[in-house]
């Protein structure tokens, strides 16, 4: 587990969790757990992190229409 937001406090689990929860929307991602809205110093991390989603969340999609 890694801090990404020193804002807030909001380490790299949550940020996944808000991400899931969110469906891989970024603004919807930073509106639960609040990463990034800050100084932004850890927006790169958040876009990453919902990124990651987004891509899993596409590869589980397919994989279920195959």
């Amino acid at each position: 587990m890694a801090l990404v937001c020193h804002c807030r406090c909001v380490n790299d689990r949550v940020i996944h969790t808000a991400a899931l929860a969110s469906g891989g929307d970024l603004d919807a991602t930073q509106a639960l757990c609040g990463a990034g809205l800050d100084c932004g110093g850890c927006l790169e991390a958040v876009e990453a992190a919902v990124a990651r989603v987004r891509t899993i969340e596409h590869q589980t999609a397919a994989f279920s229409v195959a």
